[in-house]
């Protein structure tokens, strides 16, 4: 019906049909009720009629609810195979991790407007927080000649809170080669897209606000 109503020919649709009930593993249940399907075969399914006419773009509103952590993987891939074939793809989703694994660029959305856009890499980090450097010194050393603003903790674990990642480290390592001091145990927690999200949005736990985010892929 999808392929008819985009006016391709009747055997036109019969191939393309093929062609996709194999790609979307739904061959084998092609002649079975739709009331049969699990939810991913049904995603999958709804999917395979968006792709009919091979649209070169492609909106998806949050096609990864309901589904069980199977049928998830299985539309990423999906997803990411027909944009690493040139299909460019603009997805809503409240799933951070979903945001993040398949997009080249997101948008915040908040109450209907766009408050912040950016590759992930960009407002999952530098762009709009900050990193927790944490490191310890051998033997309970201290800095003598502190390279950076730090904070030490009654277990000695020293934290560095800054928005230049990339900075800091490197001044903290001159220090410690031109000291000659060890660093120990040194981390770096980044902010997720989840921490920007809440951030960006001002979320409450009793807000009634309805934010997400809208993910693009080429």
């Amino acid at each position: 019906m999808i392929g008819r109503l985009s006016h391709m020919s009747r055997k036109a649709v019969a191939e393309r049909a093929t062609e996709l009930l194999d790609s979307f593993r739904l061959h084998d249940a092609a002649n079975r009720p739709l009331k049969t399907y699990s939810g991913g075969m049904r995603r999958r399914l709804d999917l395979a009629a968006a792709l009919m006419a091979n649209p070169p773009v492609l909106f998806l509103d949050e096609p990864t609810t309901g589904l069980d952590p199977s049928g998830r993987q299985d539309l990423w891939e999906v997803i990411e195979e027909l944009t690493a074939e040139g299909t460019t793809v603009l997805l809503t989703t409240h799933y951070m991790d979903e945001a993040e694994a398949l997009a080249d660029r997101v948008a915040v959305i908040n109450s209907g407007r766009i408050i912040a856009e950016g590759t992930p890499e960009s407002l999952g980090g530098r762009d709009v927080g900050e990193s927790s450097i944490r490191f310890r010194l051998p033997d309970g050393g201290s800095l003598s000649i502190p390279p950076v603003p730090a904070q030490v903790s009654a277990n000695g674990v020293y934290e560095i809170k800054t928005d230049k990642e990339i900075e800091v480290l490197a001044t903290l390592t001159n220090w410690a080669l031109h000291e000659k001091v060890e660093i120990v145990g040194l981390t770096v927690d980044r902010l997720t897209l989840e921490d920007v999200y809440l951030r960006l949005t001002g979320y409450k736990p009793d807000s009634d606000d309805a934010s997400s985010f809208s993910a693009g892929s080429r």
